[in-house]
C-alpha cells in the first residue's frame, strides 16, 4: 500500500481487515496493548488513504509485523 499501487477498493479491504483484527482478543499479551497497537494501525492507514502528511512514515512503523508478534502472537 505504501508504494502507491493500490486501488481504492484494495485500500479499504485493507482498512476492514485492520478494523476486524482489532475486534479479535489478543492469542496472547495485554489486551490493552492489543487494542493500542489495532488502533494505531487503524487510524495510520485511515490517513495513508486520505493522503495525510508524514502518514507513509506513520503506515511503516505502527505496521512492523514482528514488533506485534513478538507481543501477542501464539507460540
Amino acid at each position: 500500500m505504501t508504494g502507491g499501487q493500490a486501488t481504492k477498493e484494495e485500500k479499504q479491504e485493507l482498512l476492514d481487515l485492520y478494523v476486524d483484527l482489532g475486534k479479535n482478543k489478543p492469542p496472547k499479551g495485554d489486551v490493552a496493548s492489543w487494542k493500542k497497537r489495532t488502533d494505531s494501525i487503524v487510524k495510520a492507514t485511515k490517513d495513508l488513504i486520505d493522503n495525510k502528511t508524514g502518514a507513509k512514515t506513520k503506515f511503516n512503523n505502527v505496521t512492523r509485523c514482528k514488533d506485534c508478534h513478538d507481543q501477542h502472537k501464539a507460540e
